[in-house]
């Protein structure tokens, strides 16, 4: 579904009564009004959660001497936790806030295991203590390209009226909704609880767990039976 799609369907059901051909390129007051809300319902949509259509991953080599790495220019900001030192399989500490990393500084720099800070300022992963070997370091994070033009370009925002958007279009389209029924001044507190509710179902669909079986327990322990531990396992 196109933006052009998503302006349609929202006119529509919403009963504007003028035809809708272009979004991006009209003059028509409506029309720019219903663009900058699509923008805002895409970006607010999209960065709401940790959506799987939107996470990337990053992988680096460390050099020795070196603590600053730069970070990917799609990056908007890092899944946590997910840094991982996968030469020595164990987990970075961070994002290190600003005091926790001041203070560890001002104590002659931090002597436990590897821990990091995001400087989003300089587009940069700050690492510390500074590597002294060549380690492969992997992070996941949120791409801040959260739409793609028709040739599949991936970018930040609905710039013509073909693009589409990464996470499901029918949740940018409930977005869009409330948005511009408060916009017009008309009550939209029904719309944006379909929103909210179906944002938070597909999210849990999304993030959900495997299934846990229940049927026999697990471990090398046999189950409790009235009060004891039955001499054999599964009596």
């Amino acid at each position: 579904m196109s933006l052009l799609s998503i302006i349609k369907t929202v006119m529509d059901s919403n009963g504007w009564p003028m035809p809708v051909a272009s979004v991006a390129s009209s003059q028509d007051q409506n029309m720019r009004q219903s663009f900058a809300l699509a923008n805002l319902a895409l970006k607010a949509t999209s960065f709401r959660h940790n959506w799987p259509a939107l996470t990337r991953e990053h992988s680096f080599m460390t050099v020795p001497g070196q603590g600053e790495y730069a970070l990917p220019e799609d990056f908007h900001h890092m899944v946590v936790p997910s840094a991982v030192n996968a030469d020595q399989y164990y987990s970075l500490k961070g994002s290190l806030t600003p005091i926790q990393w001041y203070r560890y500084s001002l104590n002659g720099g931090i002597n436990w295991s590897e821990g990091f800070r995001i400087d989003a300022v300089a587009g940069k992963l700050v690492i510390a203590p500074t590597p002294s070997t060549p380690q492969q370091l992997v992070f996941m994070y949120i791409t801040k390209d959260i739409a793609k033009s028709s040739e599949g370009t991936p970018q930040d925002a609905y710039y013509t009226d073909t693009d589409v958007s990464l996470i499901d279009e029918d949740l940018i389209q409930l977005a869009l909704t409330w948005r511009w029924r408060q916009k017009k001044g008309l009550d939209y507190t029904a719309e944006m609880a379909e929103f909210s509710g179906t944002m938070k179902q597909r999210i849990a669909q999304y993030l959900g767990t495997g299934e846990l079986p229940v049927g026999r327990p697990h471990g090398h322990l046999p189950p409790l039976t009235q009060g004891r531990i039955p001499d054999v396992i599964g009596v």
